[in-house]
């Protein structure tokens, strides 16, 4: 069983560098799991005709048929449905937290890739990356490239 944290002996200064330690370690992990989870929906593609992609469903039975929306923007892969199953069972999560999060990592990954680079090298933390992917999923490729370019710039600038 983990022990609490004993932090009697430290001063205001090593308490300080173990917050900034701790912070660059959680933000390192963050990091890994997007790349991580890009690299789950790489390997889980929609290839055929028999795959079911993940996507958003819903059901507006007096306005028409129901219609699935895709969990991410245009020119990204798509996932199955499995994959996200599968990965939301091994991270504990809902199968709509795990549609957010693999929806969110896939248009950060592939249509904000300065932004990607960015969480990646540890300059933007993952969820200001993911918190604009979530913005720009409806947007066209050019727009989006537009705030990756714009937005890359002003994270650089802090």
């Amino acid at each position: 069983m983990d022990q609490p944290l004993d932090l009697t002996d430290y001063d205001a200064r090593h308490t300080l560098a173990s917050l900034v330690e701790d912070r660059r370690t959680a933000d390192r992990s963050e990091a890994d799991l997007l790349a991580k989870v890009v690299h789950f929906c790489d390997l889980h593609p929609v290839v055929n005709q028999d795959d079911e992609a993940a996507t958003w469903p819903t059901d507006q039975p007096f306005v028409g048929p129901a219609h699935d929306y895709p969990i991410s923007g245009p020119g990204t892969p798509t996932v199955t449905v499995e994959a996200v199953h599968e990965l939301t069972a091994a991270l504990g999560i809902s199968h709509g937290s795990g549609l957010n999060l693999v929806g969110q990592t896939l248009e950060l990954r592939y249509r904000l890739p300065k932004l990607w680079q960015l969480v990646q090298d540890l300059t933007l933390p993952a969820w200001q990356g993911r918190r604009v992917a979530e913005q720009t999923m409806t947007l066209s490729m050019e727009a989006a490239g537009f705030v990756d370019r714009h937005l890359a710039v002003a994270a650089v600038r802090g």
